[in-house]
This record gives C-alpha cells, structure tokens and sequence, in this order.
C-alpha cells in the first residue's frame, strides 16, 4: 500500500451553544467527537452516513477552513492542526475542495476567466503563465477557452461542476475533498463528472475525501470507506469487504436501501426506527444502541472501540455479523420489509 498522505488521529469539533445574557457557552454540538482514519498516496476514501452526522464538518475542518477542537492532522506528516494561519496559507495549495453546490460556489459576478484566475493571482502567478494555465484547465475537465468570458448562469449544473473542478486543480494540488459533488447533477451528468474524476486522480495521482450519500457512488469510485455515525466512524475498510460483508448494523441497514437494478430480486430492507439523536447530548456508550436491532445490556454501558472484525476491516460494534446472526431483543424493533 502507498504511504499515507493524511493522517487523522482522534479528530474532534464542537460547536459552542451560547445562551443567557452574557452569551456563555452552555453546551456544545459534538458535530465530530473522535475521527481517526488514513488515506494513502493515489487513493480514495469514501466518508458516508445519514445528514448531520459530520461527515461535511470532517472535510472542511481537513483544511482548516474550520479549526478543530481537538485531535491531530497530518499532511505527508506534518501536523497541521495547529499550524499558524500564514503556515496554513503556505500549504492551501496542495490542499483543496469542490463543493457540493456548483452554482453558489462560484461568484455570479465573476466570469469563468476571473474565477480561475483569483487562486493563481493570489498565488503569485504572472498575467501570462495565468492564461497559459486557464486554457489548459478549461481543456482539462472537457470544455472550451471560448468559454472562459462566460458567467456561471450561462452553464448547465455538470458544467458549472468541471468548473468547480478546474478550479480545485488551478494550484496542482495532491488532496481534494470531494464534498457530495454529484448529489445536485442529473444521473447522466453525475456519472460524466464521476468519470472525469477518476481519470484526474489516474492521470494526477491525486487523492480523494469522497464525502456522499450514494452508497453506488462510493462503491464505483473509492478505495475504502467510512461509515459515520453521530460524529465517529463506525466501521471502515476496503469498498468491496465493507459492501459484501458489513459488520456493524447501522451499515447493513444503510446498504439495504441501495436500489438493485433487478426486478426479478426482492431484497430485504432495514428500516431503523427513531430518530437520530442529538449531537448535543449523545447516548451514553453505544451512540447507536437507542436504534440497534441488537442492542445488549453491555451496548449501553460500555463504548466499542473501533477495531478489526476481519483483516483490515474495522467496525465500533459489541456483536458484529450479519443481521440474522444476533435476536432482537429491544422493545422498539427494526422493522424489516420486504421491497
């Protein structure tokens, strides 16, 4: 395996809860509580789970464009967590996203041209060479220097996403966080820009945070995954073990509702009851054992530690193994139906 790019140890960010007539901090949003994962040179991790449990908050806070509370980041192994804004500033070229949006991330008031042309300006490229590289950019992700003086309304969504992408790559970099970039395009166009992604990172050697909720996608594009759970990961490991054989039972239940493209097939899908808690105040032990089909007295007293079931295949889970393997024994059951 190539050597890691990034490494995440213990990762954390709260978010503070003001109140009272002062405005002191009363609480938190432990929005990411404990993240550890690599990701080596050239590869690809996938980072998924239901909205609000931090996956977004990960990758933004990867490059500091949020500070983390806690935790170590390290990029080719140097720590970043706590690097200085004007060090930070020195590295941000090596470091960048594409976002999920692609028309409120790019200024309406900018033409392509000048989009392009802000992170090399501010990066101390001349008129010239800046020209050279936007050309080479538009070419890059399937489009055209005419269209360079255009404004972003005059695009289609796949469009304004290569120019997202181009964007990211104007400085070179080695790592982009990949922010749901597909989540807001037709299927045609997302697998254009799925494709377009796979040879950059061929042709670039670059390496991805893929963040999403298509568990399809992750499957086509990644190396490994991560699967996020009220702000920790709850397992991970290659793409193909994590999709052929789950672990912990919040995976199993995601991966259930993925769509199989055979009508003759009826799949079983897990419907988990309840509601997310609240990032505020997270269930003690277990996060997920108020939703757990499986849940034992030992999952609400004692935290899993995320450790391997099977070689390189990680779950944070007491019982892990397939569904059928452990009783239901909890009141609010998950409901199984056939679909």
């Amino acid at each position: 395996m190539s050597e890691a790019l990034l490494e995440v140890e213990d990762l954390k960010k709260h978010f503070p809860i003001r109140g009272g007539f002062i405005r002191r901090n009363v609480n938190h949003v432990r929005a990411v509580d404990g993240v550890s994962f690599d990701i080596p040179q050239g590869q690809t991790l996938g980072l998924v789970g239901e909205s609000g449990c931090g996956k977004t908050t990960v990758g933004r806070t990867l490059l500091r464009l949020t500070d983390p509370t806690a935790g170590s980041i390290r990029f080719r192994g140097q720590e970043i967590a706590t690097l200085s804004r004007r060090r930070m500033r020195e590295l941000r070229p090596k470091m960048q996203i594409v976002f999920q949006d692609p028309m409120s991330s790019l200024n309406p008031r900018m033409t392509i041209k000048q989009i392009l042309t802000e992170p090399l300006r501010l990066n101390g490229v001349g008129r010239d060479a800046a020209h050279k590289r936007i050309v080479e950019l538009l070419e890059t992700v399937g489009m055209t220097a005419e269209q360079a003086n255009r404004f972003p309304h005059e695009f289609s969504g796949g469009q304004r996403q290569r120019i997202g992408v181009a964007r990211a790559l104007a400085l070179n970099p080695d790592f982009i966080v990949l922010d749901e970039p597909t989540s807001a395009l037709d299927v045609s166009v997302q697998a254009q820009v799925l494709n377009l992604l796979s040879r950059l990172q061929k042709e670039l050697d670059l390496t991805y945070l893929f963040i999403s909720h298509d568990l399809s996608v992750i499957r086509h594009l990644c190396d490994e995954v991560a699967v996020m759970y009220l702000g920790r990961i709850v397992e991970k490991g290659p793409v193909e073990k994590v999709f052929t054989s789950p672990q912990h039972p919040y995976t199993q239940a995601l991966l259930s509702a993925v769509p199989i493209p055979d009508p003759e097939t009826r799949a079983k899908r897990i419907i988990l009851t309840g509601d997310v808690p609240s990032p505020v105040n997270p269930p003690k032990a277990c996060r997920f054992h108020p939703r757990c089909p499986r849940a034992q007295a030992i999952c609400r007293e004692i935290d899993p530690p995320l450790e391997a079931k099977e070689a390189g295949h990680l779950a944070a889970c007491h019982f892990p193994g397939p569904q059928e393997k452990w009783p239901i024994t909890q009141t609010r059951e998950v409901k199984v139906s056939e679909g």
